[in-house]
């Protein structure tokens, strides 16, 4: 980028000429810098508008590129959510499956079963061997329905367990499945933060040509007016020099026609000294004389 658009002191003004006392020759050198001044800024107008050109052909360019990043960026995006989404509907299946099914954590061994039936036997034989008031019956006879119901519990879960392990397969599945989609989602997401920082890059490189295409088209008016400016004072010059040129034609012209009379005079007299006949318009030409 040029730092100065114009270096005024070359310019050429008519300030302290008067145009009307100059001669000829002064003013032709005048007209001469006037032109080349302004032939000099004509020029630099035009790099200047070739540089905005070029400019403003690769704003466009740019402002293309970043559309079409910005369009890959925005399907890369679409592409996100559509994993996520994927991901999340995956995921809880998985998850009303995990409410529901059995895993081996929750399931006691056999042994402890067998332990708390062993402690059914136990309040059993004490139930039967030991005289017991009232209380102490009613409470070994709940002790017994709470084991029993808790064995109960735990032989179901363990039944369940068996029917659930082809359900446990089918959540591993899904929680790989949702882990797949979650791992291309994030890969997916980082080339989008990509594409997007491509985006915003390239728009910033059309923001700073913008400027230097803005500046270059004032600089290309100020030139040019500068030029204009030129070229009026060139076509005032030139007008006083067609006023002089005018002048001296008129003059040239008023000594041709006094020349020929006195010609025409001296034709007429050695006429009438050779003894000729005077015609009728010699005598009049010579009476005008």
């Amino acid at each position: 980028m040029k730092q100065e658009i114009i270096y005024t002191e070359k310019n050429v003004t008519l300030e302290g000429m008067d145009l009307e006392e100059m001669n000829r020759r002064e003013l032709i050198e005048v007209i001469k810098d006037l032109r080349k001044r302004r032939s000099d800024l004509n020029s630099l107008a035009s790099d200047w508008a070739k540089e905005r050109d070029e400019l403003n052909k690769r704003v466009r360019e740019l402002s293309q590129e970043a559309k079409e990043v910005k369009q890959t960026r925005d399907e890369l995006n679409q592409q996100v959510q559509n994993y996520k989404s994927k991901r999340n509907e995956l995921n809880e299946k998985a998850d009303l499956i995990e409410e529901d099914i059995v895993t081996e954590e929750d399931v006691v061994d056999e042994e402890v079963i067998e332990s708390i039936e062993d402690e059914i036997d136990e309040l059993h034989q004490k139930q039967q061997t030991q005289v017991l008031d009232p209380e102490e019956e009613e409470e070994i006879v709940e002790t017994i329905e709470e084991k029993e119901n808790q064995i109960q519990e735990y032989r179901e879960k363990r039944e369940k367990l068996e029917e659930d392990h082809e359900r446990q397969e089918e959540l591993e599945e899904l929680r790989e499945e949702a882990t797949e989609y979650h791992e291309n989602m994030l890969e997916i997401a980082e080339e989008a933060q990509s594409k997007h920082e491509e985006m915003i890059k390239i728009y910033d490189e059309v923001n700073e040509m913008r400027k230097k295409s803005d500046f270059a088209h004032e600089a290309f008016i100020q030139v040019q007016n500068t030029a204009d400016e030129h070229h009026q004072r060139v076509v005032k010059v030139q007008s006083r020099i067609d006023e002089i040129d005018e002048e001296e034609e008129e003059e040239e012209q008023e000594e041709e026609d006094e020349l020929s009379e006195e010609e025409e005079m001296e034709l007429i007299y050695e006429k009438f000294k050779e003894g000729e006949s005077l015609t009728n318009a010699d005598l009049i030409n010579a009476d005008k004389n």
